[in-house]
């Protein structure tokens, strides 16, 4: 700042006539210290940072780098950034584009609907508000804290809203209507090659008594500890057929890790169970929901079962999903028309700043992963 100030001084020294011949100063001293020297205070703060402008408002890196960097954190990390910037600069360019489209959109809509759109715009983004408090159970203070954490306050945030309604109703009288119809054949078709989105994963959701006979407490040093071992277990059965509570015993007498939950597991892939308790596989098949096995030794445990659930891994029918698929088909239809729309207004926009941006955005992803 020091350093700043000096060389202003020199320059307006300059204008005023020191590097001619005349030794006589232009000004007294108690002159020069009324001139006004640059001011020091306020002055924007050097960051490094790269904007681009659009249509008069700016797109920092910022807003397109903060909340990339968390979805990019592990391919940063296992990544040189030539590598990153081939896998992401995609992404990275689709979040850029949306929200450059966003502006533009925002001016084209201000500018066709103008003042007739104000009533309805304050009414609109009053719902929003509200809605966004309703979120946090009523708590204006909450939300008031998570605004802040998005680096708005309330005053920034009705103004998001209002630029994302007016972008919104824009784009909906720029969109086709979609009443082209949906074929049964086109539904056929989608449907095969989405299977994966209708997959019912399977399930196996049971309660396990684990008894470890090296952790049973013995009475008489000489008792042998299997045969103790499969008394107790038989005691445990013998109260569960009477009507005890499964999940009450698993607690009390279970030795397994799922003690404290009564011995409840939810599990994706049960055939992934290691020794001792791949034979819980055996024993999940045999039975049905709500019944219980006879007590199972392996590898110095036994095992007590009770099934709870069983959901076999399948593929949802098409008849049923078809109601589904035809609102997928339709979202596709209005994702494609509104890239068409974006790609069109940004490159009307001419932007000739955009590819160094993006790329600029990627070295910054990298970077803030990288720390």
């Amino acid at each position: 700042m020091r350093i700043f100030c000096w060389i202003s001084i020199l320059v307006l020294l300059f204008a005023l006539g020191c590097g001619s011949k005349s030794t006589k100063p232009r000004f007294t001293e108690e002159e020069m210290e009324n001139i006004p020297l640059v001011e020091k205070e306020n002055l924007p703060e050097a960051s490094g940072g790269f904007v681009l402008s659009v249509a008069g408002e700016t797109l920092t890196s910022d807003e397109v780098v903060a909340p990339l960097v968390e979805p990019y954190k592990e391919l940063a990390q296992a990544r040189t950034l030539e590598q990153l910037k081939t896998q992401a600069q995609q992404g990275v360019k689709v979040s850029v584009i949306n929200k450059i489209a966003n502006i533009l959109l925002y001016k084209k809509a201000k500018k066709e609907l103008g003042d007739q759109a104000d009533d309805m715009l304050e009414k609109a983004v009053k719902t929003e508000t509200r809605k966004f408090i309703v979120s946090f159970n009523g708590d204006y203070s909450k939300a008031e804290e998570e605004l802040k954490k998005m680096g708005m306050d309330w005053v920034e945030f009705r103004q998001y809203q209002e630029k994302m309604i007016l972008s919104q109703s824009y784009l909906a009288k720029q969109l086709p209507d979609n009443e082209k119809p949906i074929m049964h054949s086109e539904l056929k078709e989608y449907y095969q090659k989405n299977k994966e989105n209708f997959a019912v994963k399977g399930l196996v959701r049971y309660r396990l008594i684990d008894i470890d006979i090296n952790k049973l407490q013995l009475t008489d040093p000489n008792q042998d500890r299997s045969e103790q071992g499969k008394k107790f277990a038989d005691e445990i059965i013998t109260k569960v057929k009477a009507g005890g509570n499964f999940a009450q015993l698993a607690k009390e007498y279970s030795n397994g890790p799922w003690a404290y939950k009564g011995g409840l597991r939810e599990q994706e892939k049960i055939e992934s169970l290691r020794p001792p308790y791949d034979v819980l596989i055996k024993m999940v098949d045999q039975l049905k929901p709500g019944q219980v096995t006879e007590p199972v030794t392996k590898g110095g445990h036994i095992f007590i079962l009770k099934l709870e659930e069983k959901i076999t891994p399948s593929v949802e029918p098409f008849e049923k999903v078809q109601k589904k698929l035809e609102a997928m088909i339709m979202f596709d239809r209005q994702k494609e028309a509104i890239n068409r729309l974006n790609d069109k207004i940004v490159e009307q926009a001419k932007l000739t700043d955009l590819d160094r941006f993006i790329d600029f955005c990627l070295n910054r992803i990298y970077l803030q992963n990288s720390m």
